[in-house]
């Protein structure tokens, strides 16, 4: 039963990253046939001209870089959550809030506790990862001693934590 779960989580988080390497891969694509369009301009081009492009392809390059680098992010997280949970915790669903500036952005998770204490358990796991700055849970997951359907807020750290 546990190995058919963890082969679970293994494709539920294949099939939800497997958007974003083709939208990775396509933008890379595109960045480097920009790439080629830049530099083929900036031969027939005068000085200004050249820098402007050249800077715009910085730009570009510079926001390639930091998607890269939030995916792998996100999906360090996500396997951290999946380390913490106990035997009678089952996830189902992994929603990411991406916030504006300032606000932390958040990963819903939904899943199922066969006991309350086993979600308790696991919402104190994910805060003493160290990995998150919280845990939100509304009250409604405390209702039932046994078989709890939950849903959680795990808080992800902004760049000033």
């Amino acid at each position: 039963m546990a190995g058919f779960f963890l082969l679970f989580v293994c494709l539920s988080a294949i099939i939800l990253l497997i958007p974003s390497v083709f939208l990775v891969k396509k933008y890379k694509e595109n960045s480097a046939k920009q790439l080629v369009f830049s530099e083929r301009r900036l031969a027939l081009s005068s000085a200004p001209e050249s820098i402007l492009v050249a800077k715009e392809l910085n730009l570009k390059l510079k926001k390639l870089k930091n998607l890269l680098k939030e995916k792998d992010e996100l999906s360090s997280l996500i396997k951290n959550i999946t380390e913490n949970k106990p035997r009678g915790v089952k996830l189902k669903v992994f929603l990411y809030d991406k916030r504006a500036n300032g606000v932390s952005d958040k990963i819903l998770v939904k899943g199922f506790s066969a006991t309350r204490g086993d979600l308790l358990d696991f919402i104190e796991r994910i805060k003493g990862s160290g990995k998150f700055a919280g845990v939100e849970s509304p009250p409604s997951n405390l209702l039932s001693e046994k078989n709890v359907d939950f849903n959680i807020f795990v808080i992800l750290k902004t760049n000033e934590e």
